[in-house]
C-alpha cells in the first residue's frame, strides 16, 4: 500500500462520521452483557451484516459459557498471504435495563451511552477501517481478520483457544485489533503510512469512540 496514505484515509473518515455516530448508537442500544449470553446476538446480528456487505464470510462459533464469537473472513482471500488479526469484543459490564437510566445520548459532539467506550466504539472502528480499505481500493500487504468475542469482560475463556489457534501459518505476528480504550481506527488498518499521519488519523477518529472522553484523558464512565 502507498506510503503517505494517512491524511487521504483522515479525509475518508471524517467524511462518514454521521454513518459511524450511526452504527455506534445501534449497537449501544444492542444491551449485551457478557454474563446474559443471550443478549450478544443482538450487536452480533448488526456486526455480520456489516462485514457480509464488505464481502466477507462470517462464522458463529458457539460459546460454552458465552454467548459465542463471530469469526470474519474475506470470501476473497489470496493465498499465501500473511493475516492481521483484528480481536475486538461485544460484551458489557452494564446490565439488561441500563438504558433506562442512562439512554444514548449524543451532547456537545460526543455519544455516551452503556458500552460505547468499551467497546462498541472500538467495533465501529473496524468497520469503518474494512470500509475505507474497501472505498479506497486500498490493498495491504495482511488479510484482514476479525474476531469479535463475547466473554472478554470475564475473562475469555471461551474465546481465547479461538484467538490463539488462528495465527499458525502466518509469517506476520499476530496483531491486536482495535479496542478503543487503546486506540482508533486507524490502529486497525494495515498501513505503512507515516507514524504522524497515523496519530493524527487516531486522534480526530477517537472523538466519536472515545464516548465523552478526549483521547488525552483516562475514561472512566461511559455516562455525561
Amino acid at each position: 500500500m502507498a506510503e503517505g496514505v494517512g491524511p487521504e484515509v483522515l479525509k475518508h473518515l471524517l467524511s462518514r462520521e454521521r454513518e459511524m455516530v450511526r452504527l455506534l448508537r445501534r449497537l449501544a442500544e444492542a444491551e449485551s452483557p457478557s454474563l446474559d449470553p443471550g443478549t450478544q446476538a443482538g450487536p452480533q446480528a448488526i456486526l455480520r451484516l456489516e462485514l457480509e456487505r464488505l464481502g466477507f464470510v462470517v462464522r458463529a462459533i458457539p460459546g460454552v459459557e458465552s454467548g459465542g464469537q463471530l469469526l470474519a473472513i474475506p470470501h476473497a482471500r489470496p493465498k499465501r498471504r500473511s493475516i492481521q488479526l483484528m480481536v475486538g469484543h461485544c460484551d458489557t459490564v452494564w446490565e439488561v435495563g441500563t438504558l433506562g437510566a442512562m439512554p444514548v445520548i449524543e451532547k456537545e459532539g460526543r455519544l455516551y451511552g452503556p458500552g460505547t467506550y468499551d467497546m462498541k466504539g472500538g467495533l465501529v472502528n473496524i468497520v469503518f477501517a474494512l470500509r475505507a480499505l474497501q472505498s479506497m481500493n486500498l490493498r495491504p500487504e495482511v488479510v484482514p481478520i476479525v474476531l469479535v468475542n463475547s466473554d472478554e469482560e470475564i475473562g475469555s475463556s471461551d474465546s481465547m483457544r479461538h484467538i490463539k489457534r488462528l495465527p499458525p501459518g502466518s509469517s506476520r505476528r499476530l496483531a491486536r485489533g482495535t479496542d478503543s480504550s487503546r486506540s482508533a481506527s486507524s490502529d486497525g488498518l494495515p498501513t505503512r503510512a507515516s507514524s504522524r499521519s497515523a496519530e493524527r488519523a487516531r486522534s480526530s477518529s477517537s472523538r466519536w469512540s472515545s464516548s465523552g472522553c478526549s483521547p488525552s484523558t483516562t475514561p472512566n464512565a461511559e455516562s455525561p
